[in-house]
């Protein structure tokens, strides 16, 4: 998915304490909070559908 466009995704009001424990994640896999959320979102993306989900 690397080669593709991509596009700024904004989420708001997202805890404190979240995004606490998210950074240090990223932290312990050596990279940023964007890059972890990232591919995180990109892992989340390649599973399939469940059927009845929207």
């Amino acid at each position: 998915m690397s080669d593709q466009p991509t596009q700024r995704v904004h989420i708001r009001s997202v805890p404190t304490e979240v995004i606490e424990v998210l950074r240090a994640r990223a932290k312990a896999q050596g990279t940023t909070l964007s890059g972890y959320l990232r591919d995180s979102l990109v892992r989340l993306a390649d599973q399939p559908t469940t059927p009845g989900s929207r």
